[in-house]
């Protein structure tokens, strides 16, 4: 197996950072609003999916749907 160069290592980096901010995003929402939809991506998780968007607008298109 070979290691990682500095560029993959900040490339993915990068994409954790923005994943993360994502699913910061959506569970700061409000859960009055938003809770359901939130419950929905949960449980897909646990069927093996991943519902999860990849950066803050996709988070953002997702909640106003």
């Amino acid at each position: 197996m070979t290691s990682p160069n500095t560029e993959q290592l900040e490339e993915a980096t990068k994409r954790a950072s923005e994943e993360y901010h994502a699913v910061l995003f959506l569970y700061l929402a409000d859960r009055q609003c938003y809770g359901k939809k939130l419950e929905d991506m949960e449980h897909a998780i646990l069927r093996k999916k991943d519902p999860f968007p990849k950066n803050v607008s996709d988070a953002c298109q997702l909640l106003i749907g």
